[in-house]
């Protein structure tokens, strides 16, 4: 049971992964469309992807959490 419970909680690893390549898809095409505006949208760049990156990073601690702390007997 823990093992599916962690499995279910690691998927959320995938949906951080479909949202950075949404996320810098899109700044590619605006920074195609807007060379000028590189420098203001890196601030926003930046950013994003370390709060993204959290929340991959908070998936994974949940799911360590199932995995190895409730024992099942």
């Amino acid at each position: 049971m823990n093992l599916l419970a962690a499995g279910i909680a690691a998927s959320g690893i995938g949906f951080v992964g479909i949202g950075l390549g949404y996320f810098f898809g899109k700044f590619v095409e605006g920074v195609a469309r807007n060379p000028g505006a590189v420098k203001e949208m890196n601030k926003f760049y930046f950013l994003c992807f370390a709060l993204t990156e959290t929340i991959a990073i908070y998936v994974l601690a949940v799911a360590l959490i199932l995995l190895f702390a409730f024992k099942s007997a």
